[in-house]
């Protein structure tokens, strides 16, 4: 019998035996159940929380999140759910869902507007869903019995249908990618980040002022796992004149470029600014880690002109540790009180690593 091999510069496909005869890759799968009855409050959807793993091939369940599955490889998954309340009467309601990335119901089924007198429903909700990297997928359930019900518990031997979830991707082998990327766009990043996941963080998501795009490396023994890979800077600039006759640093009338960094971790600072000819004074910059920009407590050393130049002074400067919310304001000072004019005072701060 003779085997056709397609030409994969014109099919889109994935070779059975995984590179011509190698093994078999790890077929992303996984799933869970409950050991214990889950007590669930009536008349508010609530996620199961699942405490076993049957099978995990991925490490897409994780203790530190009971209730929730997460994508490993992006694709395309089937996935499904069962869950088997206790006998009890009262309400209309007792069915569940499963909900994509904590808000959004992919599918959904069990009894709803209905009168019951005695019931003790199993609730089966199958989906098919394309999820990215990072993903995650909850089982919601609802009843309004009107008193807490629990649900019944699953085992390792014969009650393997009374609290379960579980997910596969479709297709024998990991094939393409899914259809969107995986890379998220917000002004926070991901809460439960994966090794490699990429993601885009704004100061808004309709007029951004920067675009940093971060990948985020587990392996690092730095506590600021998100690595900038690319983007815009985060900018201020002040183009206002004004002359300044203070040796130590001070607010001016006209406050300098301020930026407030949105993250914890390690940045590059650029200072620039335009300072005019004074015969007698040298003409200093420098930036202020607090939102003054009159006192110096940064340690950065002082930059500037010499006398009776007239030019434009920048530095690049790299800065680690820095906390969530800290304020950077440039400041500036002469040497005597003759004065020294500053005009296009500027400053840009792009990100290294962040948490």
């Amino acid at each position: 019998m003779s085997v056709v091999i397609p030409d994969p510069a014109q099919t889109d496909w994935v070779p059975m035996g995984f590179g011509l005869g190698g093994p078999l890759p790890s077929q992303p799968s996984v799933r869970v159940y409950r050991s214990t009855q889950q007590s669930i409050p009536n008349a508010a959807f609530t996620a199961l929380s699942f405490d076993t793993v049957r099978y995990d091939t991925s490490g897409q369940w994780s203790a530190a999140n009971p209730t929730r599955l997460t994508c490993q490889i992006a694709g395309t998954y089937s996935v499904w759910a069962n869950f088997v309340f206790l006998t009890a009467a009262g309400g209309q309601s007792r069915f569940g869902q499963i909900v994509k990335n904590g808000t959004q119901a992919i599918s959904k089924t069990g009894l709803n507007a209905v009168t019951i007198t005695a019931a003790a429903p199993s609730v089966a909700i199958p989906a098919l869903v394309q999820l990215n990297v990072g993903d995650y997928l909850e089982v919601q359930v609802y009843q309004d019995s009107g008193a807490a019900l629990n649900i019944w518990a699953s085992d390792a031997a014969n009650a393997q249908d009374n609290n379960e979830f579980g997910m596969t991707l479709v297709g024998g082998v990991p094939g393409p990618p899914g259809p969107t990327t995986s890379v998220s766009y917000g002004v926070n990043l991901p809460t439960n980040p994966v090794d490699g996941q990429e993601a885009v963080l704004v100061d808004s998501a309709t007029n951004p002022s920067y675009t940093w795009r971060f990948r985020y490396n587990n392996q690092s023994t730095s506590p600021y796992k998100w690595e900038f890979v690319g983007g815009s800077p985060a900018s201020s600039n002040v183009d206002a004149q004004e002359n300044v006759t203070s040796t130590t640093y001070a607010a001016l009338t006209t406050p300098g470029p301020s930026i407030t960094l949105p993250r914890a971790g390690d940045y590059t600072i650029f200072i620039g600014t335009d300072i005019g000819p004074v015969s007698t004074d040298f003409g200093r910059m420098s930036y202020d880690i607090g939102a003054t920009g009159a006192v110096d407590n940064d340690s950065v050393t002082v930059m500037g002109t010499s006398v009776g130049s007239a030019n434009y002074t920048s530095r690049i400067l790299a800065r680690t540790g820095f906390a969530a919310g800290t304020t950077l304001t440039m400041k500036y000072r002469g040497s005597t009180t003759t004065g020294v004019v500053f005009r296009r005072r500027a400053m840009s701060v792009w990100p290294v690593r962040v948490a």
